[in-house]
C-alpha cells in the first residue's frame, strides 16, 4: 500500500481491490478505450476528512505508482502504465497521458516528474505534460541523470545497434546531443 501526505492536504493509499461497502468508486478511463472492470484502486482523503475511491483503468504495462502532484492536492496516478493527472477535489482526470509507462523518476525539489516507457520520455511539470520526446530511434534508456538544467543518459540506437549518449533540456525537452 502506498500512503503519502503533503502539509496535511491530501492523503492517499492504494487498495488491494474495490471496497465491498460504501459508495461506488469513481471510474477513470482513457477516452476512446471504453469501460473497464477493476483497475488500480486508490483511496483519497482530503484535508477536510472527506474521502473517495478511484478505480483507474490500466494501460499496457505492469507498472503502477501514485504520486502527489507539485500543488500538494492533486495526484498523478500511473495505473498499469497509463498516466492520469487527477483533481482530488473535483474527482476527475484533468489529463491522461502515456499508456505504456514502465518507470518514473521524480526530480527532487523541482516539481518535475519524468515518465519513461523505453521509447520516449514524458516530462510532467506543475502545469501538466510539459513535453514529450519524439521516439527518435531509441529503444531503451539507461543511466539517466539530471545535471542542472539538463537530463542525460544513454539511449539504445536501433540503427547502429549501440548505446548512444544523449542530453535534453529539462525545461523544453530539446535534444542537445
Amino acid at each position: 500500500m502506498n500512503t503519502r501526505m503533503s502539509d496535511g492536504q491530501t492523503l492517499f493509499r492504494t487498495l488491494p481491490g474495490m471496497p465491498v461497502t460504501g459508495p461506488y468508486a469513481e471510474q477513470f478511463t482513457v477516452p476512446g478505450h471504453g469501460t473497464h472492470r477493476e483497475g488500480l484502486v486508490v483511496e483519497v482523503t482530503l484535508s477536510d476528512g472527506s474521502s473517495w475511491v478511484g478505480n483507474f483503468q490500466k494501460g499496457r504495462t505492469g507498472f503502477s505508482e501514485v504520486l502527489l502532484h507539485a500543488n500538494g492536492v492533486d495526484l498523478v496516478v500511473v495505473a498499469g502504465g497509463q498516466g492520469y493527472w487527477v483533481s482530488t477535489e473535483e474527482r476527475k482526470a484533468l489529463v491522461t497521458f502515456g499508456e505504456a509507462i514502465d518507470a518514473v523518476d521524480r526530480i527532487p525539489n523541482s516539481g518535475w516528474i519524468l515518465f519513461l516507457n523505453g521509447l520516449e520520455i514524458i516530462c510532467f511539470g506543475p502545469s501538466g505534460v510539459a513535453w514529450q520526446t519524439s521516439r527518435y530511434l531509441w529503444n531503451g534508456f539507461r543511466g539517466l541523470t539530471v545535471r542542472g538544467a539538463l537530463i542525460g543518459g544513454e539511449a539504445w540506437d536501433l540503427d547502429n545497434e549501440r548505446w548512444e549518449p544523449f542530453e535534453l533540456k529539462l525545461a523544453t525537452g530539446e535534444r542537445m546531443r
